[in-house]
């Protein structure tokens, strides 16, 4: 099971990573850093809400919404009500793995506590005694490169007028509903071709791809999607 937060803002701006560019070897003016950022999005104040879900090949659960950012506080009861609808639809799953990522509402004692009773030494994150998040590794969880992006494509095909923070919620909800089985089952397929390169490579450079093609990256201005072909 991995697990995703992303930002819907009213306007329809896409809250994405910083571009970055990675070479083989550095160059005189990199100044020890492993990566230089391009071009960096900075987002106006607008209204936005943050939605948490949860996939795998056979089922998502959510959306969880939160107004504003996540506190530990806020993401412990998000997560109280995951593992009870998980309980309720994956009675079959006898030791399912969990995996989010090191956000800053991830972090704190009560839910390391939670979700090692939850899922014992069967989960990914900080504090797991699993396995860490890999902070350098390439995102390949299809939640950011299939899931968010279907969602967004769906959300804002049309404009939200007058600020309504309850119509977006209900696009999202929408959205969600559209989501199949056979979609799911594609992303994770796609996931496992994303590892197996890596995999072959032994962590090295790889071209970018998108559901197995490779892509030239002047193309990429083409997509409007949320996810970026990380490998």
């Amino acid at each position: 099971m991995g697990a995703k937060k992303a930002k819907f803002y009213i306007d329809g701006c896409v809250e994405c990573n910083n571009l970055v560019y990675t070479a083989n070897r550095k160059t005189e003016d990199s100044v020890n850093w492993p990566h230089r950022v391009v071009r960096q999005y900075q987002l106006d104040q607008e209204p936005y809400v943050t939605v948490w879900a949860d996939m795998n090949a056979e089922l998502f659960i959510g959306p969880f919404f939160f107004d504003g950012e996540i506190s530990p506080e806020s993401y412990k009861k998000t997560l109280e009500n995951f593992v009870h609808e998980l309980r309720q639809v994956t009675s079959s799953l006898e030791h399912p793995i969990f995996i989010h990522d090191d956000s800053k509402g991830h972090l704190s004692e009560d839910v390391t506590a939670y979700l090692e009773r939850q899922f014992p030494h069967h989960w990914i994150g900080t504090g797991s005694t699993y396995a860490s998040w890999p902070h350098h590794s390439p995102d390949l969880s299809p939640i950011n490169f299939f899931l968010w992006g279907y969602i967004k494509g769906r959300v804002y095909k049309t404009p939200i007028k007058f600020n309504d923070l309850e119509e977006l919620k209900q696009r999202i909800q929408t959205a969600f509903k559209n989501v199949t089985l056979d979609l799911l089952e594609e992303s994770v397929e796609e996931y496992k071709i994303r590892l197996e390169r890596v995999h072959k490579t032994k962590g090295d450079l790889v071209d970018a791809t998108i559901y197995g093609q490779e892509v030239d990256f002047n193309q990429l201005n083409t997509w409007r999607m949320y996810a970026w072909p990380y490998v």
